[in-house]
């Protein structure tokens, strides 16, 4: 006669206790460390060491900084004055110290008549906050048209008005932008309305979605506005005429025509 059965169960293996991983790296960028690409063309110096503990978090401390280099936008190539990168803990949130500018010619005698303009950014990586400024100190809107289009607003074409809504935008539309920017650039523009909306008919987030509205009031019935994405092709330019407190006619055209009848009804 043969039994069949299972033989004892093997002992289980006592599991070794886990040593938890450390990292601690110091890293020294030298004298000829080169970074190309969205838009920087800069040589970095500066050190830092990295920190980490098990599954924790990673902490940085040191500094970063560019010894020289410039910053592309908008056509522009923007000099990178200074530009500080300080770690202190939390790897991904560095405080920031940028001063981009557009230089004049060499040579150039600075005055009302020739300005140097640039952007500054201070605050921390998750939290920017940026302003313009100029040497000469001019107006907001001033800055911004010598640091775009290089040279003041007086005899601003349509066209550029169109670039400098979208700099505007772009530059300081975000979070922890300059207070007031918009209002003080449209009424230097002789506008109504001048601000920035995410594009409802996509899903995406930020700039590639965003689109810059400049309005303007003609009459106490009649709004004219137009619309330009920032960084796509797409336009409108939409005509909302009141006919009454309640029925609004909305004709707009351009990347897409239509005709719409709007109908307003309040109750409490």
């Amino acid at each position: 006669m043969i039994v069949l059965g299972r033989g004892a169960p093997a002992p289980a293996q006592k599991k070794e206790a886990e040593v938890p991983l450390s990292v601690n790296l110091a890293a020294d960028l030298g004298d000829d460390f080169h970074l190309r690409g969205l838009g920087i063309d800069a040589y970095l110096a500066g050190s830092v060491r990295l920190r980490m503990v098990g599954t924790g978090d990673p902490r940085v401390n040191g500094t970063i900084r560019v010894a020289s280099g410039t910053y592309a936008a908008y056509g522009q190539k923007l000099t990178i004055d200074r530009g500080v990168l300080t770690f202190n803990g939390r790897y991904d949130n560095p405080s920031l110290d940028v001063l981009a500018v557009r230089k004049q010619p060499e040579g150039t005698q600075l005055s009302e008549t020739n300005v140097e303009a640039g952007v500054q950014v201070r605050g921390t990586a998750q939290s920017p906050q940026a302003r313009l400024v100029s040497t000469p100190t001019v107006p907001d809107s001033e800055k911004l048209s010598w640091l775009v289009l290089g040279h003041g607003m007086e005899g601003t074409s349509g066209n550029e008005k169109d670039v400098l809504s979208a700099a505007a935008g772009a530059l300081l539309g975000g979070k922890g932008g300059t207070g007031g920017i918009t209002t003080k650039l449209a009424n230097s523009l002789g506008v109504d309305e001048l601000g920035l909306a995410q594009n409802r008919n996509g899903d995406a987030e930020g700039l590639a979605n965003t689109v810059v509205t400049v309005g303007k009031r003609i009459s106490s019935r009649a709004y004219l506005s137009f619309e330009q994405g920032a960084t796509t092709a797409s336009s409108l330019v939409r005509l909302r005429y009141k006919l009454n407190p309640r029925w609004t006619l909305q004709f707009q055209t351009g990347t897409n025509t239509a005709l719409d009848v709007l109908y307003a009804w309040a109750f409490d």
